[in-house]
């Protein structure tokens, strides 16, 4: 598979659909990529959601990465959905305002 998204943006678009998405979300954007079937016949994701369980993250990732396609076919409709959905979806851990908390590494030093 030759991505035109970088891994650093998949993740990106993973913690955006993470923070704000919910069952019906995921549902809409199956339905516009051809993978509703797989968003409604999988035994953990929406459970995973509903619940807040730990493996829902990865969940979204991979679901991600699967309605993008192959190819990229639907990277433009993900996107595009994201970014009118997801209230964090433009937002970047670099571009955020520091609110005193210095990042090394992932953790917050105080």
């Amino acid at each position: 598979m030759n991505s035109k998204l970088s891994g650093p943006q998949l993740v990106q678009l993973k913690n955006s659909v993470v923070e704000d998405f919910d069952s019906s979300n995921w549902k809409e954007l199956g339905a516009l990529t051809n993978t509703l079937d797989d968003v409604e016949s999988h035994s953990r994701l929406l459970r995973s959601l509903s619940w807040g369980d730990e493996d829902y993250d990865g969940l979204a990732l991979t679901f991600l990465r699967k309605m993008i396609g192959q190819n990229d076919e639907n990277l433009t409709t993900v996107q595009n959905y994201i970014a009118k959905k997801c209230t964090t979806s433009g937002e970047d851990i670099s571009s955020a305002r520091n609110s005193g908390d210095t990042i090394h590494n992932y953790v917050i030093v105080r």
